[in-house]
């Protein structure tokens, strides 16, 4: 009995949790686009949202309460205008699902990778890493090979444009963010 325990642990021992858990995100997310897109069948984009930040709203009010209560609920103010921005990309973003493809969405809304550093380039004026452009090139090359369809039509509509908007705005909320926890250390 005592070596099933010990087998178990050296199991445990050798499972790698972190790319489990990625795993796990890259499914939550890459399913979240058609789910997304099925919902919005019966429901309006603006009402989905509502739900959406609503249901995260009264998840998250007992632990800012008790924060509140300690005295370290002091980040509020830090948090509101990237909350914001949150709110804009969830916008942008459901609009360009209820009109696209979710496919499209799923490719359009990977450019923030590309779209971050020229936003940081912006906003610090230090040029990117060399390495870091290349990679992230390849990785918008590679996500385009996996969602373009077989007659290699390429065009954008209404959607697509939403999707690009809510990749610029990610963009945005990293550098924003990035920024922000900087000037608070």
């Amino acid at each position: 009995m005592n070596i099933s325990i010990i087998e178990r642990q050296a199991f445990m021992d050798r499972l790698p949790i972190a790319e489990c858990l990625l795993v796990a995100v890259a499914i939550f997310w890459g399913t979240s686009y058609g789910l997304t897109k099925e919902t919005l069948l019966y429901i309006s984009v603006l009402g989905f949202i509502g739900i959406r930040f609503s249901l995260t709203f009264f998840l998250l009010i007992p632990f800012f309460v008790a924060d509140y209560r300690k005295g370290n609920a002091k980040d509020w103010k830090l948090a509101v205008p990237t909350g914001f921005i949150l709110l804009g990309i969830f916008i942008a973003e459901t609009f360009g699902v209820a009109f696209t493809s979710a496919s499209n969405a799923a490719f359009l809304i990977s450019l923030c990778v590309v779209i971050t550093p020229f936003i940081e380039w912006l906003v610090y004026r230090h040029l990117m890493n060399r390495a870091l452009f290349i990679f992230a090139t390849m990785s918008v090359v590679g996500v385009f090979m996996l969602t373009l369809n077989p007659s290699l039509d390429i065009h954008l509509n209404q959607g697509d444009g939403y999707i690009l908007i809510a990749a610029f705005l990610r963009a945005c909320m990293v550098v924003v963010t990035k920024k922000r926890l900087k000037t608070r250390a």
